[in-house]
């Protein structure tokens, strides 16, 4: 056998075993790895961003994503996540169907030539709260990869992430009963909603010890800011405490209607001297 065809011979080989044995595209571990934000807000419309985690050892792309949101919420727009891609697929679509949200990309599935490369994709749609019915919610998703080299159906993982509502009609302030009674309310005091978890201060920028955080979706009677206007006074188990001015937010319930916080600035006892007594 000469050299020529001994070469000839393990190209051919190669090739053979190229083709009838495909390279599976990938994307075990990939998720819906995060929505905000969380929680929604009854009775508001807003921006929600669901994030992508593709991941894939062989350099999978992604084809399709589908999100079903809650019948109780009201989708009015889906944005477009413009293709993250460098080769030829340099389009995406996106849509509804019934309550599913959904991207995709703009070329055939199954080519080799999806939008979107390994990494993290946030897809947005525009929404509204319409009920709390059946709180808290688990959202559905899927992924759908595309498998390259051999056109074989596209790699897919699925899941569901929970979702929780605030500002819900018929919920009441969280506030100790008795507090009314007890303390000195002023009536300007309006009902808020966390909506991030709080860190609280004995004074502004003087952190509870041990620290305590109040959790997001809890409510609290809000009294004003501090004179830097970083810090609400909240009443949280009949004490006059404070949290960061950004965990805050409106309560939408049936008694507070989303009344915008108070603006006043509360004046701050000399030092030593706490609110509500401890």
């Amino acid at each position: 056998m000469t050299r020529k065809v001994a070469i000839s011979i393990i190209l051919i080989g190669l090739l053979v075993g190229f083709i009838v044995v495909p390279a599976q595209a990938n994307i075990a571990g990939s998720a819906l790895s995060a929505v905000s934000p969380a929680p929604v807000v009854y009775g508001t419309t807003f921006d929600i961003t669901f994030t992508v985690n593709l991941l894939s050892s062989d350099y999978e792309f992604l084809d399709f994503v589908d999100v079903t949101v809650p019948s109780q919420w009201t989708i009015n727009t889906v944005y477009n996540t413009p293709a993250s891609s460098n080769f030829s697929c340099v389009t995406s679509t996106q849509g509804t169907v019934g309550q599913t949200i959904f991207w995709a990309t703009g070329c055939p599935f199954a080519t080799g030539q999806g939008a979107w490369l390994p990494g993290t994709i946030n897809f947005v749609a525009n929404v509204t709260v319409t009920s709390c019915e059946g709180a808290p919610w688990s959202l559905p998703w899927n992924l759908n990869g595309d498998e390259w080299l051999i056109a074989v159906p596209p790699h897919n993982v699925s899941g569901t992430y929970p979702i929780s509502v605030v500002g819900c009609p018929g919920s009441e302030p969280v506030v100790v009963p008795g507090c009314d009674a007890l303390l000195p309310i002023p009536a300007t005091a309006v009902g808020g909603t966390f909506v991030a978890d709080a860190p609280v201060y004995w004074a502004p920028g003087e952190l509870t010890n041990p620290l305590v955080t109040i959790a997001a979706g809890n409510s609290a009677r809000v009294l004003g800011l501090d004179a830097s206007g970083e810090y609400y006074q909240i009443i949280w188990g009949c004490n006059f405490l404070w949290v960061p001015k950004a965990t805050l937010g409106p309560n939408y319930d049936a008694v507070w209607h989303g009344a915008p916080l108070p603006t006043g600035v509360i004046e701050i006892p000399a030092a030593g001297a706490r609110d509500g007594g401890g």
